[in-house]
């Protein structure tokens, strides 16, 4: 079984995805740290620095500044469209291989839809807050600006709109209790 569990930065996939992993065994791919590791492949190290400069790289010179590139991929439509065009293909082999390995398998990416990755998925969950909340676990976790947060927020409303697309939604505004039971209910539903 593959669940695939979406929503925009901050509204609380991972802690979905961690309840999915303790109370019913299920292997999470983390699809933010596998774009981590993607982003230190040769071929797509060489395909950025063509397209973004050398501009992206940390101060060693060496590798790849997360920050930067994320930077510029969020506050620039066409940017965000290349990255997505170079990074995209290496990840989708990574989550193929790795569901491969596993029966039970929860996907965590912000961009399930868009990225293609709901074709992997026998159910899919849309999780959401409503945005005050957001803005303050953004300011309180990340500690990104009121700029930074606005711009990833636009940059991501695609995903608000894929929310029709969900087998499930949660809203996690509430507290943590509340969370576990509706994913509780989840699982009763879709385990029988």
């Amino acid at each position: 079984m593959v669940i695939g569990v979406y929503g925009i930065i901050g509204s609380g996939k991972s802690t979905v995805a961690r309840i999915f992993k303790e109370n019913f065994n299920f292997k999470v791919i983390d699809v933010d740290k596998i774009g981590h590791e993607v982003l230190c492949f040769p071929e797509v190290k060489e395909k950025l620095l063509k397209e973004f400069g050398d501009m992206i790289l940390k101060d060693d010179g060496v590798g790849i500044d997360n920050k930067i590139l994320g930077d510029i991929a969020f506050s620039n439509k066409v940017k965000k469209k290349l990255l997505e065009n170079i990074m995209w293909p290496f990840m989708t082999k990574i989550i193929e291989s790795k569901i491969k390995e596993n029966n039970r398998v929860l996907i965590d990416a912000a961009v399930l839809y868009s990225a293609g990755w709901d074709k992997f998925c026998d159910y899919t969950i849309y999780v959401y807050s409503f945005v005050p909340i957001i803005i303050l676990r953004l300011l309180k976790k990340n500690k990104y600006s009121f700029i930074k947060i606005y711009h990833i927020i636009r940059a991501q409303k695609n995903i608000i709109r894929d929310s029709f697309r969900a087998d499930f939604k949660i809203n996690n505004s509430f507290k943590l209790d509340y969370i576990y039971k509706k994913v509780d209910c989840i699982w009763k539903k879709i385990s029988t």
